[in-house]
C-alpha cells in the first residue's frame, strides 16, 4: 500500500497512525481530558478522522474512532462512509466528542506509516459533507479540557 500524500490530507479522510511516534514529536495537541494520573488521549495504532485542514498554518484537526462505545462518543453514520471497504464498512464505529487532536500536516504524513489502504481509495467519513464534519468539530469549542501539548 502507498503512503499517505499531502494531497490526500483533506476532510473526511480517515488514516491510521501511530499515535504514540506522533506525540514523541511534542508538536501535538490535544483537549482529551486527563483524569488524575490517567491520559485518555488515544495511544499506539490508531484511525483518526481528519476535520479541518489549516492550509495556512499547515495543520489539521482531527478526531481518534473507535470500535467500542463510550461515555462521550457518537456512532458514525454508515450512509457516510466511503472508499476502501476492509475494516470500514459495515463496521460499527464512533468517535468520541472530547477528544481531538491538532496535528501539523507534515507530521500526520509521516507518522500514517501504519495506513494500509491504498492510494485513491482511502477511507473516508462525510466527504463533501461539510456540515457533518463541522458538527463533529464543533465539539472541540464546547470541551471543558483545556488543548495541551502531548509528548
Amino acid at each position: 500500500m502507498a503512503g499517505l500524500t499531502g494531497d490526500e490530507v483533506v476532510p473526511g479522510l480517515v488514516v491510521q497512525i501511530d499515535a504514540d511516534s506522533l506525540r514523541a514529536t511534542g508538536r501535538v495537541e490535544t483537549n482529551a481530558e486527563v483524569v488524575g494520573l490517567q491520559d485518555r488521549a488515544v495511544r499506539g495504532e490508531h484511525s483518526f478522522l481528519v476535520l479541518r485542514v489549516d492550509a495556512r498554518v499547515q495543520t489539521v484537526l482531527m478526531t481518534p474512532i473507535f470500535s467500542m462505545c463510550a461515555t462521550g462518543s457518537e456512532i458514525l453514520d454508515e450512509s457516510l462512509k466511503g472508499g476502501y471497504p476492509v475494516s470500514w464498512i459495515g463496521v460499527t464505529l464512533h468517535f468520541n466528542r472530547w477528544q481531538h487532536w491538532k496535528v501539523p500536516i507534515a507530521d500526520l504524513i509521516v507518522h500514517s506509516g501504519a495506513e494500509d489502504t491504498p492510494a485513491g481509495s482511502r477511507r473516508a467519513y462525510a466527504k463533501g459533507h461539510v456540515a457533518e464534519l463541522e458538527r463533529i468539530a464543533s465539539f472541540c469549542e464546547v470541551n471543558r479540557a483545556p488543548w495541551r501539548t502531548l509528548s
